[in-house]
């Protein structure tokens, strides 16, 4: 089976000047998922955005079975020539619970925050809470 979707968004400041537009596109083809996209964002300091940047990513997945998924993803600088953050995880999903194993490497630094290496477990409980249902 193939499933394809594309999307964009985009920010426009009072003035109409566009300081964020993205665009992206999905690609399904059985158990292997692709996805591809490209970001211009505009200089902001207050995001730690200097200067304008447009940034090209990645994400590829392949469903090992009905339950689990490997995936990895990169997020490009394209004026730098430089990887902004890669990544990479093992999804294991069923009708009760989501849990993510990762790792993320963020090569970017600001006066904040030094380049880093994640690595983290993404628990999610489908079953817990109340859950509303609307009928017309």
């Amino acid at each position: 089976m193939k499933y394809t979707e594309d999307h964009e968004w985009m920010r426009i400041e009072d003035d109409l000047t566009i300081t964020r537009n993205e665009i992206a596109a999905d690609l399904n083809l059985g158990p292997v998922g692709l996805s591809a996209g490209y970001t211009f964002l505009a200089a902001d300091p207050a995001i730690e955005v200097p200067d304008d940047r447009q940034e090209l990513t990645g994400r590829a997945a392949l469903a090992l079975d009905r339950n689990w998924t490997l995936s990895g993803q990169a997020r490009r600088d394209i004026e730098q020539g430089r990887f902004v953050e890669v990544g990479g995880g093992l999804t294991y999903i069923n009708e009760c619970c989501e849990i993510d194993l990762f790792v993320k490497k963020r090569f970017t630094e600001s006066d904040d925050a030094p380049a880093s290496t994640s690595v983290g477990v993404q628990v999610r409980l489908f079953t817990l809470g109340n859950q509303k249902t609307v009928s017309e």
